[in-house]
């Protein structure tokens, strides 16, 4: 890890933040935190339409937010992370 990465968010992001991707399937933790995570947003999001992922890292939340027919905008510090700016359902 750079000297930068430690005292910087954004540089640690641009740094590290593809492991998040691999972070929810790796452990068991990070399964349960995916499942409970997806089961959380199906109940609480309306059938369709837009939403705000800020602070969605990798992105890997905002594709199945996609896939599930959402229009998503992807926010995040490190313009490292991520799928795109926006993912539409064909992301």
């Amino acid at each position: 890890m750079t000297d930068r990465a430690v005292q910087d968010p954004e540089a640690f992001y641009d740094e590290y933040g593809h492991e998040e991707w691999e972070r929810l399937e790796r452990s068991l933790h990070g399964r349960l935190e995916w499942e409970g995570t997806v089961e959380y947003l199906e109940g609480h999001l309306p059938d369709g339409g837009r939403v705000l992922d800020a602070g969605g890292g990798a992105g890997r939340y905002t594709v199945w937010l996609a896939e599930q027919g959402y229009d998503v905008a992807l926010v995040d510090v490190s313009a490292r992370t991520g799928p795109s700016s926006t993912c539409r359902p064909t992301c």
